[in-house]
């Protein structure tokens, strides 16, 4: 499966929020599994704020990495979609030739490497920012060292990429499940709504058009008339509806009695 430069493109968007979320839990949870043990070390007038401080990383890992992973998924949910749509002919075409959904779905697994950049990334710069936050985080009197957690590395980068992946694998399976030709014909159903559309706003602007022409002409002094609408079918093959208009007026022109 070729992946064009334009469809990169929109991948860099997961990298992102990917990095944002792993950047900000990195060492929000670094710091709260140090600490975590030196309760013990903390004096009782301190207790309040050590209890804040821990409360504090809870809740910036759950809001913003639970939220930002979220909305993560849904991205790339989304963009599955949108690449199964844009290839309906290619993918239709493979699967009609033999490829099953499953071989076709396993190529989307390449995906969740836009997620594991960013959370490599994320999870990189986190460490190299690490000092300064436990500085700016530590209590007064307290020294807690920078400990390395191998728990971290797993559940920041190694498990959001195998989640990614498998998300963009099953989204991707469940769209090329269905037979080729319903496929690629469902590309070409959405053009042909479109097309249906236009004719419709087309036929509808025109109607309008006809409507105001005879009933706002300046020309005429007075009018007293009917119009009516008569639907008939185009003989092209296709089942858009047009309309024919039929008036009866009876009008004075310049002084002229004139009855259609």
């Amino acid at each position: 499966m070729i992946i064009s430069l334009k469809s990169a493109f929109k991948l860099v968007g997961i990298s992102i929020v990917c990095f944002c979320a792993v950047f900000v839990c990195t060492f929000f949870l670094n710091f709260y599994l140090d600490v975590l043990p030196l309760r013990d070390e903390i004096a009782e007038p301190m207790l309040p704020l050590y209890e804040a401080q821990l409360a504090t990383a809870e809740m910036c890992c759950s809001v913003t990495g639970g939220v930002l992973a979220l909305i993560a998924l849904i991205m790339i949910v989304f963009y599955v979609k949108i690449y199964v749509h844009e290839h309906a002919k290619e993918l239709g075409t493979l699967k009609a030739l033999g490829y099953s959904a499953n071989r076709l779905a396993l190529h989307f697994l390449i995906f969740g490497l836009s997620a594991f950049i960013g959370c490599t990334t994320g999870y990189c710069l986190g460490h190299i920012m690490m000092p300064s936050i436990y500085d700016w985080l530590t209590i007064d009197g307290l020294s807690v060292e920078i400990h390395y957690h191998t728990l971290l590395l797993f559940a920041l980068v190694i498990a959001p990429t195998v989640l990614f992946s498998l998300t963009a694998y099953i989204c991707a399976y469940v769209q090329l499940k269905k037979p080729a030709l319903v496929i690629i014909k469902g590309e070409n159903k959405q053009r042909n709504k479109s097309k249906h559309t236009a004719q419709q706003q087309n036929g509808s602007f025109l109607k309008n058009i006809s409507i105001k022409t005879v009933t706002n002409n300046k020309l005429f002094n007075g009018t007293n008339g009917r119009f009516y609408a008569k639907p008939c079918r185009r003989h092209n093959g296709m089942d858009d509806t047009c309309y024919r208009f039929s008036a009866c007026y009876n009008v004075n022109f310049y002084g002229f009695n004139v009855t259609n």
